[in-house]
Order: C-alpha cells, then sequence, then structure tokens
C-alpha cells in the first residue's frame, strides 16, 4: 500500500502533505479516515530510519545487533526496516502491557526467502510467554506461513509449540523479493490471516481472547535468543490495533478500492 496514503488515513488532521513524498488525490471512502484512527495502539512507518511510534501513544520501537532500514514498496530509500537474516531484531516494550481481548496486526513484508519468524510476542530470552506469534514453517516442512494463538492460558509459564497452540497454516503461495500486505487477527475465538485484503485462512482458537504475559513484549525477525530462526527481509508500515478492524477496513487499509 502507498505509505503515504496509509498515514493520510491515520493522522489527516496532520500536515502530512508538506512532505517529499508523493501526494495523493483524495478519495472518495466510508469514513475509513476517522475509523482507522480508533484503537490504534501502535504505527510505525520507518520513514527516514525511525523507528518511532507516530500513533502518538508513544509506544515505540528498539532495534539490536545493527539493524538498519531499506528502500519501502515505493522504492523510498530508508523508509522500511531491514532484516538481515542473521541476528537483526526490534523490540516494542510496550507490548508487555497488550490489552487482552481483540487485535488486529497489519504490516506490509518482503522476504528473501520462506524461513524466519516475523512477529512474535513472548519472552525472548527463555520463548515462554509466547501468546501469538507469526512467520514462516520451520518445524513441519512446508515453508508456508502460519499464525499461532496458544491455547493454555498458563502460557506465562510454560513453552508454546505445535502441540499446545492453534496453528494456522496458510497455504497461499508467498514469492521471495516481492511485496505482500498481511493482517493477523484475533477475533471472538477466530484467527484470521489476510494477504492483500484477501482472507487466506482463519481457525477457531480454544479461548476467546489470548492470554497477556508482562514478560513477553512484540518484537520482530526471529524467534528467541536461544532458537534465533532469524528472518531475511524487509517489513514496513506496522500498525496494531486493539480491536477487530471490519472487512471493508481491512481491504482500505491493504489497498483495495471499493467503487
Amino acid at each position: 500500500m502507498n505509505k503515504l496514503l496509509l498515514l493520510l488515513s491515520f493522522f489527516s488532521t496532520y500536515a502530512l502533505l508538506s512532505c517529499s513524498k508523493t501526494s495523493v488525490p483524495e478519495i472518495a471512502v466510508s469514513n475509513f479516515t476517522d475509523s482507522l484512527k480508533k484503537d490504534l495502539w501502535g504505527y510505525y512507518p520507518f520513514d527516514g530510519s525511525n523507528f518511532s511510534d507516530l500513533s502518538g501513544n508513544n509506544r515505540h520501537m528498539q532495534g539490536f545487533n545493527g539493524i538498519n532500514f531499506t528502500q519501502d514498496s515505493s522504492g523510498i530509500a530508508n523508509g522500511a526496516l531491514n532484516f538481515d537474516g542473521i541476528d537483526d531484531f526490534a523490540v516494542i516494550d510496550s507490548g508487555r502491557n497488550f490489552k487482552e481481548g481483540d487485535f488486529t496486526i497489519f504490516f506490509s513484508f518482503l522476504s528473501r526467502n520462506k524461513k524466519g519468524r516475523i512477529f512474535q510476542k513472548a519472552n525472548y530470552n527463555d520463548a515462554k510467554g509466547a501468546s501469538f506469534g507469526f512467520g514462516f514453517d520451520q518445524d513441519l516442512g512446508t515453508q508456508n506461513l502460519h499464525f499461532y494463538i496458544a491455547n493454555s492460558t498458563n502460557v506465562c509459564n510454560i513453552y508454546t509449540d505445535t502441540t499446545n497452540g492453534t496453528l494456522l497454516q496458510v497455504i497461499t503461495n508467498i514469492n521471495i523479493n516481492k511485496w505482500y500486505n498481511i493482517v493477523l487477527q484475533h477475533s471472538n475465538g477466530i484467527e484470521k490471516v489476510y494477504i492483500n485484503g484477501i482472507l487466506a485462512g482463519s481457525r477457531n482458537t480454544p479461548n476467546k481472547f489470548f492470554t497477556n504475559c508482562t514478560s513477553a513484549p512484540f518484537y520482530l525477525g526471529m524467534w528467541w535468543l536461544g532458537d534465533k530462526r532469524s528472518f531475511s527481509g524487509a517489513i514496513d508500515n506496522l500498525a496494531i490495533y486493539t480491536r477487530s478492524l471490519t472487512e471493508n477496513e481491512i481491504k482500505y487499509i491493504s489497498g483495495i478500492r471499493q467503487q
């Protein structure tokens, strides 16, 4: 999705048209400009090599091990977060206090291979508290994308794997070195993955809501320090919501314009 259009959707009251990126004509929409600001927990466009949260909630990100920036899907330099596939990762420490309930996570990504964990909530020192995560399968031999929600309400004190989590395998083929818009959602006990605004898979989970662990921040680019499974690629336009986006909001944020 065009980054400026996404920014305009979130922050129409800000004077963004003065920035250096190409301005976008107004598009008549069903009030998505306002609705996509509702319950926005954090927003990370990464423009100009910046880890800041631009939602206004000050939940800033921190990079580790020399992580840097690369061009985004529009070819703009230093507009996306770059992962080397070796040891790079980035942490949103405020994720430790993410509200239990429905959530939606949007981001754009490009992968250089079909390996690695992309987004995770867990304790990255010991892998406990892994309430949910998303990345490429490296356990079942499929190389499919998968999204999982932990089944146990005692997740803060145990390890989560394929035997005690609800695993949603996404069979949509992902081409390397190509940008995709991803939506991860857990809503009223149903986990869903959308790719480029289209539902790619859904599955019921045993619990209506995930369990939050205060030992577990959000982080990008690996599984945990003892078994990194590092991601090689780029991530852009990360937006985290404490609610379920509607189907039309998901289409809009993913770049699908309805007539």
